[in-house]
């Protein structure tokens, strides 16, 4: 006897009844690979969102290096200046 369109039906009524039948069914028909990929997709949205703290973290330390470095540079120029201006009136 032939599966028909009707007896689909009455299965996909009694999956979504039974959640057992359903998660048997599931594990009939799919890979253990396809079956692991909820827990591999929320291990990596785990990790996605410690780099994303990661990433924040190292913008910040590099926004307060640039910030020290202009400062740096600013203060250097100064003192060039001033050495310059030195050597000018003690020749």
């Amino acid at each position: 006897m032939p599966f028909t369109v009707r007896d689909l039906q009455s299965l996909i009524r009694a999956l979504e009844k039974r959640a057992e039948w359903k998660a048997e069914l599931r594990r009939l028909l799919l890979t253990d690979e396809l079956l692991a990929l909820p827990q591999v997709v929320r291990d990596l949205s785990v990790e996605v969102g410690r780099l994303t703290a990661q990433v924040r973290a190292l913008a910040e330390d590099h926004a307060r290096l640039a910030e020290s470095h202009a400062e740096l540079v600013h203060e250097v120029r100064e003192l060039a200046a001033s050495h310059a201006r030195l050597a000018e009136s003690h020749p």
